[in-house]
């Protein structure tokens, strides 16, 4: 079983797929919209049963016929409609954690430092300085993951500290 980690990456890196697969992704069949989720996971290495391969699908269909629609998700949309189904799909993502990684994929501890507005700045343990990617997330006052680039460091709610398993400083 995947961890809702990588479930959320899965989901995630077909999401962020060009527009023209992300149009032929949809127009799919149940089972071929399965296999396509199969061989996005096959590239990260992850091993999905189909039942988490087509709670990946139906997801993604869901978020990206919004998309399509015009709707623009904010955050906490994103959050609570993408992310965290298929956070809470795996019995074991508690044990999963975030991670922060350099460019060659080494991982990096991190931690959560309270902030005054009520969210978290997610910062690395070794020296302090802001986590600029992590992945598996949704940083606030972004229309990017967490998987992209963020210079100013990454913020977070309450919840995804704790989805993460990101260790709260203090």
């Amino acid at each position: 079983m995947a961890t809702g980690t990588e479930l959320y990456h899965v989901a995630d890196c077909i999401i962020d797929g060009s527009n023209d697969y992300r149009e032929n992704f949809v127009s799919m069949s149940s089972a071929d919209r399965i296999w396509e989720v199969h061989g996005y996971a096959d590239t990260f290495g992850v091993v999905l049963d189909d039942d988490e391969a087509g709670l990946i699908a139906d997801t993604v269909v869901a978020m990206l016929s919004r998309l399509s629609a015009g709707e623009i998700p904010g955050t906490n949309d994103w959050y609570h409609d993408f992310e965290k189904p298929l956070r809470e799909a795996a019995e074991d993502d508690k044990d999963a954690g975030a991670y922060a990684h350099t460019a060659d994929g080494v991982p990096i501890e991190i931690f959560a430092r309270p902030n005054e507005d009520g969210s978290y700045s997610i910062l690395h343990v070794e020296d302090g300085q802001a986590v600029t990617r992590l992945d598996g997330c949704w940083p606030l006052d972004s229309n990017l993951s967490g998987s992209y680039e963020h210079p100013e460091g990454i913020r977070l709610d309450a919840e995804q500290v704790q989805s993460l398993g990101i260790e709260v400083e203090g």
